[in-house]
């Protein structure tokens, strides 16, 4: 009976060590650096000074990409009342968050983006006769509000 224990203890050891090096594999992926930054960034969002908080969460993400990165960075935006900007990030999010397969992110951009779209300022420019060489193109179709 022992010589049909010793195959099955050797693979329940290989698939141990393996989850525990993906483990570690992961952990060696987060750049330490940017980890800090972001960390300082959430706690300058925490105590209201969001042009210093912006900055760190910015340098963050410029070292290690991340949909959770642009997220905070746009609510960052939006607290400084950079709608326009936090509008971008919110779709950049959204966008990274599917090719990186982060539902949870892509939900909470979502979110976010629509919010905030409601906060955006729009001009709507009538043009009666086009110019010689003037190009008109329709906005992208968008909710109104009754």
């Amino acid at each position: 009976m022992r010589p049909c224990l010793l195959p099955a203890l050797a693979t329940a050891l290989l698939v141990l060590l393996v989850s525990i090096a993906s483990v570690h594999a992961d952990d060696a992926l987060v750049n330490p650096t940017a980890d800090s930054l972001f960390k300082a960034g959430r706690e300058l969002m925490e105590a209201q000074r969001f042009p210093e908080a912006c900055a760190k969460i910015e340098e963050s993400y410029r070292l290690d990409a991340s949909a959770g990165t642009l997220l905070n960075l746009g609510r960052c935006n939006e607290a400084l009342g950079k709608t326009a900007t936090a509008w971008s990030l919110y779709k950049q999010a959204i966008t990274l968050g599917n090719t990186t397969n982060k539902p949870r992110h892509v939900t909470a951009a979502q979110e976010f983006l629509e919010a905030v779209d409601a906060k955006l300022a729009r001009i709507v420019i009538t043009v009666r006769e086009p110019a010689p060489g003037m190009t008109i193109k329709p906005s992208p179709a968008r909710r109104t509000s009754s």
